[in-house]
C-alpha cells in the first residue's frame, strides 16, 4: 500500500487516499474470509 514512508506520522496528519489505504491495510490484517467495502476505490490510487 506504499505507506512505508509515513511510518512515523499519524494517521489523522494522513492525506486522504493514505488514510483510506491505512483502513484497506488494518482490514486485511488476520486474513479474514470475507471484506465488504463502500467504493474502495475512492482517492486511491488505481496504479498503486
Amino acid at each position: 500500500m506504499q505507506l512505508e514512508e509515513h511510518i512515523n506520522r499519524k494517521s489523522g496528519r494522513l492525506s486522504g487516499g493514505n488514510k483510506r489505504n491505512l483502513c484497506v491495510s488494518n482490514a486485511l490484517i488476520g486474513g479474514p474470509c470475507i471484506l465488504f467495502f463502500d467504493d474502495p476505490s475512492t482517492s486511491v490510487d488505481p496504479i498503486a
